[in-house]
Parts: C-alpha cells; sequence; structure tokens
C-alpha cells in the first residue's frame, strides 16, 4: 500500500510537498489550493493516491505524478482541520473549524459518478479513461433507497453533503447536553 519512504506535508504557501525521506528531499510539489493547506492523508490501498483540506474548506484528492488536484469539492464552510480515510478506502471523512464532521463516499453501482462535472471535467476524464484503455462496466441496477442505519443514509456521492445527517447529529449533541462549545 503507502510508501512508506514517502512523506507528505501541508504547507501555509498552499502547496502540499512530498519528501522522499531515504534522500531527506522534496519529490514532487502540487500546487492547486487557493488558501493554506490544513491537512492531506494517503488513501489506504492506492500509494499514488492522497486527499487535503484547506482553509478554505475545499478538499482536494491528488495523484502522485499529477500537479495538478483529480477533484476539489467544497467541503465545509470553515478550515478542514483533519481528514482520514478509512481502512478500506471508500469513505473519507473531513472534520472542519465549522464544528462538523462529514463523510464522502464514492458513488454506488448505477450511480452517475459524473453527475456534478462540469463539461470540461466530463472531457477530461474521458480523454483520460480514453489514454488508459478504460472500458466502463455495465450499468448496474441500484436499488431504489440507499441502505440506512440508525437512520443516516450510509452512501454519499462526492460533492454531496450529509446535511440531513449533520442536523440530527446537531439537534442529538444540544439535547444530550454535548456541543454548544464557544
Amino acid at each position: 500500500p503507502v510508501d512508506p519512504n514517502w512523506l507528505p506535508t501541508a504547507s501555509r504557501d498552499h502547496t502540499l510537498k512530498l519528501y522522499d525521506i531515504r534522500v531527506l528531499r522534496n519529490a514532487e510539489t502540487f500546487k492547486g489550493h487557493d488558501r493554506e493547506v490544513t491537512a492531506c492523508a494517503w488513501h489506504p490501498f492506492n500509494a499514488r493516491v492522497f486527499a487535503s483540506g484547506g482553509y478554505d474548506g475545499r478538499v482536494s484528492h491528488w495523484l502522485v505524478g499529477r500537479d495538478e488536484p483529480l477533484h476539489t469539492h467544497m467541503a465545509h464552510e470553515q478550515a478542514v482541520w483533519d481528514l482520514a480515510f478509512h481502512p478500506v478506502g471508500h469513505v473519507l471523512a473531513t472534520a472542519s473549524n465549522d464544528h462538523r464532521v462529514r463523510f464522502w463516499c464514492r458513488a454506488r453501482p448505477g450511480d452517475d459518478a459524473e453527475a456534478d462535472f462540469d463539461d470540461t471535467q466530463k472531457a477530461l476524464v474521458r480523454a483520460r479513461a480514453e489514454e488508459i484503455g478504460y472500458e466502463p462496466p455495465e450499468p448496474v441496477e441500484a436499488p431504489e433507497e440507499a441502505p440506512r442505519v440508525n437512520g443516516a443514509t450510509t452512501y454519499v456521492s462526492y460533492g454531496a453533503a450529509r446535511e440531513s445527517y449533520d442536523k440530527r447529529s446537531e439537534s442529538r449533541a444540544s439535547s444530550s447536553g454535548f456541543g454548544g462549545h464557544t
């Protein structure tokens, strides 16, 4: 999985740097954030993929060897202070100064993974797919409703925040005596 010789760092100069600790040198610099970069995390299985969070609330997904992000989305209203992948890699959790934790998942089978993309992004995805010879699988009929656990939807496509889950969590926190930190 993750190369133990690579160390990613987040910086106030709006960049991420990847260091090779064997030679103690900067191996690569990633530019794509408009504000300070506040957090970064490796994908647990894909040794070339990592995510970063910024002071402006944006989360970006990166591929080592590519100098611009694969995908960027507005995840929070305030700074992203931490992010972590589920050990299987299908969920990314983000924590922010807006006092929220959000969960981001891959699209389910049958979902349109490109629904939130503009025409330029769709063209880039198709060009990359052709470049690597990717053939998309046949569509799979998705269930009518996503599985639920304790009333919360368990899957969310990238770019779609779980606002209803946030609201229920806030109401539980305030009624249990937790939350309301000032």
